[in-house]
């Protein structure tokens, strides 16, 4: 429930983060999550503040509040517009959430944002009735003119990047262009966020020291692996300019005291010279940062793991996805096993920490593939190893033939990544989970890896880790088998896909 400030705390515009728990966010590591700062709405908020709009954020995920919890919260703050961002996975528990926010605030427009409208912005529309508008795309500039037509009572059929609903129903206007400078946009509102050091601290795979904060230099992939969605920035990488980024980092510095950062990027290291230029500042500095960060393998060479270790780098996370050479080309990776080798023995000859995610049980993976992957994973120098479940989500390369390939849940509550929602051929539910379960242990049950892993997060880190890992995963395990549970083999938006979805649109308590 509000608080008496909050009661008394009117704003502009409400950006809502929607509700999650920490078994739907990380699955069988629930016990290891921490929330994650929803860094694009305090993108929009610095946006919306700049064009003289009054801000406030409501995040359902990391405040664990439920969809009844989320309402009272907006509503005390008597918006005059609200803003959620959802993913797919989260899609249902927004428009329910929306709809409890519709029946106390009619006149208020709820406009939904975020990859999943980006995706499916018909559907979207059409499934949740609650939503006035839907941004399509990156929001930085749509969600100042939407506004700003609504207040001057102009039509918003005419702003780009827009679902807007019209009698004949929803419709879609002019698609919005990417920012091409993101060196125009201001700095992230992290004040709207005020326990922002305190709730949203990096997992201890990814912090080398408290406090520490989460940041993003740029936009854009230009790889297509088969698995990823990337809608809403598109292929085309643009970058903050390096004097942008350390306005970042020495604002969190100095204001927030911050002396670790994880720099989310898809790929820190796509361009060359700016990873160079960045290090070479963060070195003259003298801010005494250390900082993690994403990149692909074949942008690690000898000379730059040198220079990140310097500039204060001591993890880089790999997105490894599979150890069978077969598996990473079928994903499209563009990537080989020597890569993704080579580029740990150079983080490990550096001082850095190199840090694997791997996929579980995707299209054409078997047992014997899977077992490729936990060999593979043991032999390179890893520092931290993290298995995900293949999860099939609309707008990837993937999904429109995910049935050729195996039985998948599409129901989008399903799609967190967590939890078993693809079988590929000739496996089952509980043999997935059997042999998710079987790599964590495999590759975190070696003493030399136990005693790093006390080192890092303490014994009661590791017996509260560890116990809660085993719990779930011989529930997970059991409940497949005992249950005999099975997945249809349903091809995306065929009626019993769609009718599933549908059903699960109606408005339910948020867990």
């Amino acid at each position: 429930m509000p608080t008496d400030t909050e009661r008394h705390e009117t704003v502009d515009v409400v950006l809502v983060n929607p509700p999650s728990s920490p078994e739907q966010e990380f699955g069988l590591l629930s016990a290891a999550g921490a929330p994650r700062p929803p860094l694009n709405l305090l993108n929009l908020g610095a946006v919306l503040i700049e064009h003289g709009y009054t801000v406030k954020i409501v995040d359902g995920a990391a405040h664990r509040l439920d969809a009844d919890a989320m309402v009272e919260t907006i509503v005390a703050a008597a918006p005059r517009f609200v803003g959620f961002t959802s993913m797919t996975a989260f899609i249902h528990t927004s428009g329910a959430t929306a709809a409890g926010l519709k029946t106390r605030l009619p006149n208020v427009p709820i406009i939904i944002g975020g990859i999943h409208v980006s995706t499916l912005p018909e559907e979207t529309m059409d499934l949740f009735p609650a939503f006035d508008f839907g941004v399509v795309g990156e929001g930085d500039v749509t969600i100042v003119e939407l506004l700003q037509a609504l207040e001057q009572d102009r039509d918003p059929a005419d702003v780009a990047g827009l679902m807007i609903r019209t009698p004949d129903g929803p419709r879609r206007t002019t698609p919005r262009e990417p920012v091409e400078d993101l060196d125009v946009l201001p700095l992230p509102a992290w004040h709207l966020l005020p326990d922002y050091v305190t709730t949203y601290q990096p997992t201890a795979s990814r912090r080398t020291r408290l406090p520490s904060a989460y940041i993003v230099t740029s936009r854009g992939c230009p790889f297509k692996c088969t698995f990823c969605n990337n809608v809403v920035h598109g292929r085309r990488f643009r970058s903050y300019s390096v004097d942008y980024i350390m306005s970042m980092v020495t604002f969190l510095v100095r204001e927030y005291g911050i002396r670790d950062l994880t720099i989310y990027d898809e790929n820190l290291a796509l361009q060359r010279k700016r990873i160079d230029e960045l290090c070479r500042r963060l070195k003259e500095s003298q801010l005494d940062l250390t900082w993690s960060c994403d990149a692909r393998a074949d942008c690690i060479d000898d000379e730059l793991a040198a220079l990140m270790y310097e500039a204060g780098c001591r993890a880089i996370w790999f997105g490894m996805e599979s150890g069978n050479a077969d598996v990473l080309k079928r994903y499209r990776k563009a990537l080989n096993l020597e890569d993704l080798e080579q580029a740990t023995r150079l983080c490990k000859k550096h001082g850095i920490n190199a840090c694997g995610s791997f996929i579980i049980a995707g299209p054409t993976e078997t047992p014997a593939t899977i077992k490729d992957t936990i060999r593979f994973a043991k032999r390179i120098p890893l520092a931290h190893f993290v298995p995900i479940f293949y999860t099939p989500v609309p707008g990837t390369s993937d999904y429109p033939q995910i049935a050729e390939h195996g039985s998948a849940d599409l129901n989008y509550r399903s799609a967190t990544m967590t939890r078993v929602t693809f079988v590929p051929d000739g496996m089952t539910v509980g043999s997935v989970y059997y042999w998710y379960v079987r790599a964590m242990l495999s590759w975190y049950g070696r003493p030399r890896v136990l005693w790093q892993f006390v080192r890092h997060v303490g014994p009661l880190g590791l017996a509260r880790t560890g116990m809660s890992f085993l719990w779930q995963g011989c529930k997970a395990i059991l409940g497949a088998a005992v249950g005999r549970r099975k997945l249809p083999r349903a091809a995306p938006s065929t009626p019993s896909q769609i009718e599933s979805n549908v059903e699960s649109s109606r408005p339910r308590r948020a867990a």
